[in-house]
């Protein structure tokens, strides 16, 4: 049985393929912080926690002469998102319809991609997640003024999905479609420059001698 009651809704086998695909082409651009963490999954339905290797001593313990430690690990979170489509607009697409409005679908991904994205870098107190920014020890980096690498590569990423949409069915010369492929070319700028500070401080280096790259050194390396 499915967990998301799948076998309860009158939709086809191919009408949830289209679904599930275009979700994971939505989603999976906009998960901008996995590429900056270590992330492992999926684990399973019955996958609750993750382990963090530490405990905490427990300072009421139920008998005298008896210490307590508590094992301490991250209880998993899951986020969703709700959205809705016409069924008319699943069966139009099993008639071969190209032109299918997933438009609430879509949404859905960018609202997901966005909550993952905050919680990472900027931790979630509720849920007990430190975020990157709280947690690093790696200097900003500025970028300008006042952005540094971090908020550029969310910017980019943006700007990206906007670009994305706005260029769908569009000849590849149009200057939307140009314009996507510099800003691709520019977030793997930004994410080499990032990597290659953190490797610098790893390694006991200055990272303030990382240099962005020419888009030609590092284009693809990063996708």
């Amino acid at each position: 049985m499915s967990h998301l009651l799948r076998e309860q809704v009158p939709i086809s086998d191919a009408g949830w393929r289209l679904l599930d695909s275009e979700a994971e082409e939505r989603l999976t651009p906009g998960l901008a912080a996995r590429q900056l963490v270590d992330f492992a999954g999926s684990h399973g339905w019955q996958h609750s926690a993750t382990n963090l290797g530490r405990t905490q001593e427990l300072s009421d313990p139920p008998e005298k002469g008896v210490t307590a430690l508590q094992r301490r690990v991250l209880g998993l979170v899951e986020l969703r998102a709700r959205f809705s489509v016409a069924r008319s607009e699943l069966e139009d697409a099993e008639r071969g319809a190209e032109d299918v409005d997933l438009a609430a679908l879509d949404k859905a991904a960018k609202r997901i991609a966005r909550a993952e994205n905050t919680v990472v870098f900027n931790g979630w107190s509720t849920a007990d997640i430190a975020g990157v920014v709280e947690s690093s020890t790696h200097d900003k980096i500025a970028l300008g003024e006042d952005q540094t690498v971090q908020g550029r590569i969310e910017k980019l990423i943006e700007e990206e999905q906007a670009l994305r949409e706005a260029g769908e069915g569009k000849d590849p010369e149009d200057s939307r479609q140009v314009q996507l492929e510099s800003v691709k070319l520019e977030l793997d700028r930004c994410w080499d420059l990032l990597r290659q500070r953190r490797a610098r401080e790893e390694f006991d280096q200055d990272p303030d001698d990382a240099q962005a790259r020419e888009s030609g050194t590092v284009e693809g390396y990063l996708q």
